[in-house]
């Protein structure tokens, strides 16, 4: 069952409609808005509200009664929806937690290569957060994997292919956007080529023009087929792309946002900043970078969660931006999606971690397991005495602050335990020290065969020490990549490495099937090994 958003305004609204809100999104530290963010949705202050995890997430029917007080704030002063956003991308970046679906991700979709799961997968995503009262997310991700060791966007690429990230994310969008929820496509024009992470200083994407264009930029001319309503511009400086060379943010790139973004390849829709409290933007005057940003081309600030408590900042922003001309024009444009929005349908709660999602979410994770090596033919693995399968992996830990691993538990020891009773589990610090490996090391000398499960092991010498410490002591090792393949290269002591591209539930499960022959490893790489290793 579903409600339209759009509800009849109160007698007591305005008859002459009001001018468009300020192009602010704010933050806030609660389950619900505080009396001053309503108060600025309602006199029209703010567009809207950012949610993150840490500060505004308990449950799906919270989040709807925020919603719901959002939208009521917004109907009060006669305007149309408010925007209410979050990062929903899967896997590594997931803004609601269980008992929403948790799919894999998007470097999952690249290694099935179907856009027609990409678009169910996004359609599944759409609805729980309308359900929910959520009406935009940040995603897709369409920069590129062509460094994959980069913190900041590993895993939340669909590859290094630009075709194939543009058509698995148009088909993403389309599913979104079909539920009724905006899609925010990222980060223009690609941070996928540095390993700088932003949240902590502004990357420099010093890579040619040319090159930029036919790869970078490719994804995003393809995604727009889709016409997705925002687009968010990277922390990033393309020097290339600057008529002078300089090292200026894209935000504040003119040369960026208007004679690429607007005239040359035609995007119409709301440019929305990244959140403005990342290290990429001088945290010593925010008010000015983001003037700036509006002025050069953005139509949508986002207020990050540092922000929630910096008053003197967001009335700094709200008083500049009404001074702004330029500001009234990318007002009228999230104007328009605001009035989008208002007349979408939102489905019960019932939506929220049904069967049928569970079920997709299962069916991306079986498909995207895949074979990286197998030079002894160890898989499937045999009979295991009960009690002497092993499996190793590491507290799950948050490599940037775009990145809620830390809240998952890994149950792959579970897994395998449905399947052979007896599986024992250990569980090491993400980085183990010496200790955890002598640990593992004697547990493992009487297990038929160790499972050893990988985060990013080519940044952590201590799980690649483990790795080279039980081959040494004689244990049959496989291990299972549960974020990037490239630990397979890392390690390559392992005879045998399977990729399974998440931690989530579904996904370790997935891996447990394939490792007992329940199911081929019908994945695909979906992108080039740096280590130069290939399956």
């Amino acid at each position: 069952m579903s409600v339209s958003r759009a509800v009849a305004e109160p007698s007591a609204s305005p008859i002459t409609p009001p001018e468009p809100a300020v192009p602010l999104l704010r933050a806030f530290d609660g389950e619900m808005p505080p009396p001053d963010v309503l108060a600025a949705i309602r006199d029209g202050e703010a567009a809207g509200v950012a949610l993150y995890r840490g500060l505004n997430v308990r449950s799906p029917a919270q989040l709807r009664a925020l919603g719901d007080a959002v939208q009521a704030a917004a109907r009060t002063g006669g305007r149309p929806t408010a925007i209410v956003a979050t990062d929903q991308e899967g896997g590594q970046l997931m803004g609601i937690g269980e008992p929403a679906t948790q799919f894999a991700g998007n470097l999952a979709l690249g290694a099935v290569g179907d856009a027609d799961l990409a678009r169910r997968v996004g359609a599944a995503i759409g609805a729980e957060l309308a359900a929910m009262g959520i009406v935009v997310d940040w995603a897709p991700d369409l920069d590129l994997a062509t460094i994959p060791e980069s913190p900041a966007v590993g895993g939340r690429a669909f590859g290094d292919d630009p075709p194939v990230a543009g058509t698995l994310g148009e088909a993403l969008i389309r599913g979104l956007q079909g539920e009724g929820v905006a899609a925010a496509i990222k980060h223009f024009p690609g941070s996928g080529e540095t390993l700088a992470d932003p949240h902590h200083g502004l990357p420099v994407v010093d890579v040619d023009a040319a090159t930029l264009g036919t790869r970078e930029l490719a994804p995003f001319r393809m995604a727009m087929a889709a016409r997705p309503w925002l687009l968010m511009v990277s922390h990033a400086a393309y020097p290339a792309l600057e008529p002078d060379g300089g090292v200026r943010p894209a935000l504040r790139s003119r040369a960026i946002l208007h004679s690429l973004l607007r005239e040359r390849m035609g995007f119409e829709g709301v440019v929305v900043t990244d959140a403005l409290d990342m290290g990429a933007v001088d945290q010593a005057d925010v008010a000015s970078a983001a003037l700036q940003a509006v002025t050069s081309g953005v139509d949508l600030l986002l207020a990050g969660p540092g922000q929630a408590d910096r008053p003197e900042e967001l009335a700094a922003l709200v008083s500049g931006l009404r001074a702004l001309p330029v500001a009234r024009d990318a007002a009228a444009r999230v104007e328009r999606l605001r009035r989008w929005l208002s007349d979408q349908p939102q489905p019960s709660l019932d939506v929220v971690g049904c069967p049928a999602h569970r079920a997709l979410a299962a069916e991306l994770a079986e498909r995207s397991i895949t074979l990286l090596r197998d030079r002894s033919g160890t898989l499937p693995i045999g009979a295991v005495e009960p009690g002497r399968l092993l499996v190793v992996t590491p507290t799950p830990a948050d490599l940037t602050p775009a990145d809620t691993s830390s809240t998952v538990t890994i149950r792959l020891a579970d897994a395998l335990a449905r399947r052979w009773p007896g599986t024992r589990g250990l569980v090491t610090a993400m980085d183990p020290g010496a200790d955890d490996i002598r640990s593992v090391v004697a547990a493992a000398a009487d297990a038929d065969q160790v499972i050893l499960g990988t985060i990013d092991a080519f940044r952590h010498e201590g799980q690649r020490a483990l790795a080279r410490a039980l081959v040494a002591a004689g244990s049959r090792v496989i291990l299972v990549a549960m974020r990037m393949p490239t630990d397979a290269g890392a390690i390559p002591e392992v005879d045998t490495a399977i990729a399974c591209w998440s931690i989530h539930d579904a996904s370790t499960e997935a891996a447990a099937a394939v490792l007992c022959g329940e199911r081929p490893a019908t994945g695909r790489m979906p992108l080039t090994l740096s280590t130069g290793e290939t399956p």
